[in-house]
């Protein structure tokens, strides 16, 4: 078990390479990078396309198995030594990919019910948890629309549930707002900011725009080439 002074985030010396090919510094995609994020905060990583801020998301969701280091969340050892000593879905981490990643044929209901389910929630659970989400991210009235269906800020509201369905303690974002035009960023920014504080989450939110998340997060880091370079504290 952790505690409020436990961080929510711990890397050391972790390093990740290409999926299919023997671990090098030719292969390596990001790293080594030493971090630790307190529980609560919201770290806004930044970096141009192609950085490896994105390889750096999966390596801490227990997705990427190319990996050298050490990952630690709330005090338990996840990876180490390029094994997984925690499984992803133990984690405790909810994961909004980049541009949605949704589910084509799926409805919005249909979505949530099935990451429930996957996650283990009680069938008599669900529909009363799938209801609260699309409420959570203003989405009532949208259950049985399918993404084709929705617009691009409806969309990512809907993969922000998702990312909620298992009640996370760390948020992962990758690029979050990209697709979003200046009013939805500001509206989608502040769903994250709200549901950030009602379920107590802490943050890891990569973005290659610097002005995105600025007023929301408590430190910037700066990546380049798969190393991190910055740490800026916001006041």
């Amino acid at each position: 078990m952790s505690d409020s002074n436990t961080a929510a985030v711990r890397l050391k010396a972790l390093e990740v390479f290409a999926p299919d090919a023997k671990p090098s510094d030719a292969t390596r995609l990001t790293g080594p990078v030493d971090l630790e994020i307190p529980q609560g905060e919201h770290v806004l990583i930044v970096g141009p396309s192609g950085c490896g801020k994105t390889s750096l998301l999966r390596a801490i969701a227990g997705l990427s198995r190319k990996t050298r280091g050490t990952v630690e969340l709330f005090g338990q050892v996840a990876t180490q030594g390029g094994k997984h000593t925690l499984a992803p879905e133990k984690r405790g981490i909810g994961y909004l990919f980049q541009g949605g990643a949704l589910w084509p044929h799926m409805s919005a209901l249909k979505t949530l019910h099935f990451t429930l389910r996957a996650g283990g929630v009680p069938k008599s659970e669900r529909p009363e948890r799938a209801a609260e989400l699309l409420s959570l991210v203003g989405l009532e009235g949208f259950e049985e629309r399918r993404p084709a269906e929705l617009s691009g800020g409806e969309g990512q509201r809907l993969a922000l549930a998702r990312a909620l369905c298992l009640r996370p303690r760390l948020l992962l974002l990758d690029e979050p707002l990209g697709p979003l035009d200046a009013p939805l960023r500001a509206s989608m920014l502040a769903s994250i900011e709200r549901l950030a504080e009602e379920f107590a989450l802490t943050i890891l939110h990569v973005t290659h725009d610097p002005r995105e998340a600025q007023s929301a997060a408590t430190r910037t880091l700066t990546f380049e080439k798969g190393l991190l370079h910055t740490d800026e504290i916001h006041a």
